[in-house]
């Protein structure tokens, strides 16, 4: 009499090594797309602070003064945006330096335009 085994379907072992690898490939995954999310909330608020920088030129070469600070909306996420202005004279023309700063998640970040005004 011959003992012929016949193996259908996966060992407990072979599924468990399985879950494992779609496990590890998961978490990869899910790393991932956080640092995507991070990615994009950081440009968004980058984006915003150029807009605020813009605004402030228009105001500057208005002859408006330029307030201290300014509260926006991006997302859900609401910043406050620090402006500072520095003017230096060249000849009969004004520089003018207008530094956007923020925080997000305890690190700083700032954007800075120049711009020359008669």
């Amino acid at each position: 009499m011959v003992n012929v085994l016949q193996n259908k379907g996966f060992s407990i072992l072979e599924l468990m090594i399985a879950v494992f690898i779609f496990s590890i490939a998961m978490l990869g995954l899910l790393s991932s797309v956080s640092h995507i999310t991070v990615s994009n909330i950081e440009n968004m608020l980058r984006n915003e602070a150029v807009k605020v920088s813009e605004q402030c030129i228009s105001m500057v070469k208005d002859g408006q003064p330029l307030p201290a600070s300014v509260t926006r909306t991006v997302g859900s996420i609401s910043k406050d945006y620090t402006i500072t202005q520095l003017d230096n004279t060249i000849g009969n023309l004004r520089q003018v330096r207008i530094t956007i700063s923020w925080n997000h998640k305890g690190k700083a970040y700032q954007h800075t335009v120049t711009t020359l005004v008669e």
